[in-house]
């Protein structure tokens, strides 16, 4: 899970300068040239944030359209709530698709861009991505904090068919 990107970093100088952080975690250790990291291609592409670029089965929903696509839906509603930065959203993304496909015209499913969309996260106080909640009725029915397996998120959807 990740969890906000902190302003400032908890490390000491001497260790800040040589580690690269990402969810909490250290990755690698990388070279600085005069205070800037100094990455290869390799190792770009090897941490590419970015989100394959398919079509997907799950729409993006932002704050202006969370009320109308996701509160006043007639079917129950799944939100994943990611960021492109954030590792176990993109291990997760493949597994929401499966979901919209799966439960296709039974429920509707939305992706959340935290970055891009700050106030419904904080609305539903989004600490952790991903979180995947599930809306029915305009309500909030359910949570699932973490990467989870398929069938966790099955059995968590198929109670409020």
């Amino acid at each position: 899970m990740c969890g906000p990107r902190p302003t400032h970093s908890s490390h000491p100088p001497a260790r800040r300068d040589r580690a690269f952080i990402l969810c909490g975690e250290r990755l690698s250790q990388f070279p600085f040239q005069q205070g800037i990291p100094v990455y290869s291609l390799e190792t770009v592409a090897n941490f590419s944030l970015n989100l394959p670029a398919h079509m997907s089965s799950a729409a993006a929903v932002t704050d202006a359209s969370f009320e109308q696509d996701v509160l006043q839906s007639d079917v129950p509603v799944l939100v994943d709530f990611w960021a492109p930065w954030c590792g176990p959203c993109r291990m997760v993304a493949p597994i929401v698709e499966e979901i919209a496909n799966e439960f296709d015209g039974q429920i509707k499913v939305f992706k959340l861009n935290t970055d891009e969309n700050p106030n419904v996260a904080s609305q539903y106080g989004i600490r952790s991505i991903p979180t995947l909640m599930v809306f029915k009725g305009g309500q909030k029915v359910d949570t699932v904090v973490g990467a989870v397996p398929k069938a966790t998120l099955s059995g968590t959807i198929s109670k409020y068919l």
